[in-house]
C-alpha cells in the first residue's frame, strides 16, 4: 500500500511529457529572436567601430554635425570617405546631399581643411 501510495504521488508531481514537446512556432519564435538579438549587437559594434574610425580619421566633424549618425553624416561619408575629398568637393555637390544646409557644408569643409586626423593611422 505504501508503495502504491509512493508510485501515485510520482505520477501525480511528474510533468508530463506533453509539457516538454517544443512547439515548432516556439522553435522558429527563440531563433528569430536570437538572431535579432545578435544583428542588434553587431549594429552596435559597427556604430562604436565608426566612431571610433572618425575620432581618428576626422575627429571635428563630431563637433560640425553634432550626430554622428544622422543620415545626411552617412550619405556625405559615403560621397566624399576621406577629409582630403571632402575639402576638394565643390560646395554645390554638397548641398546635393539631403538635409545638408550651405552652412553645415561649409563648416564641414572648413574642419576638413583644418583638421588634425590622421589616415595613416588605420
Amino acid at each position: 500500500m505504501k508503495d502504491a501510495l509512493l508510485i501515485a504521488r510520482k505520477l501525480r508531481s511528474d510533468e508530463t511529457p506533453e509539457r516538454y514537446q517544443n512547439d515548432e512556432r516556439m522553435n522558429e519564435l527563440k531563433e528569430l529572436t536570437r538572431y535579432q538579438n545578435r544583428l542588434i549587437q553587431d549594429r552596435s559594434k559597427n556604430k562604436n567601430l565608426y566612431v571610433r574610425l572618425l575620432d581618428i580619421v576626422f575627429p571635428e566633424l563630431h563637433s560640425v554635425v553634432g550626430d554622428l549618425h544622422n543620415n545626411y553624416v552617412y550619405e556625405l561619408l559615403t560621397q566624399y570617405p576621406t577629409p582630403a575629398k571632402i575639402k576638394r568637393a565643390r560646395l554645390s555637390s554638397l548641398l546635393n546631399i539631403s538635409y545638408l544646409t550651405a552652412d553645415k557644408a561649409k563648416n564641414i569643409q572648413e574642419a576638413a581643411v583644418l583638421t588634425i586626423g590622421n589616415l595613416h593611422q588605420l
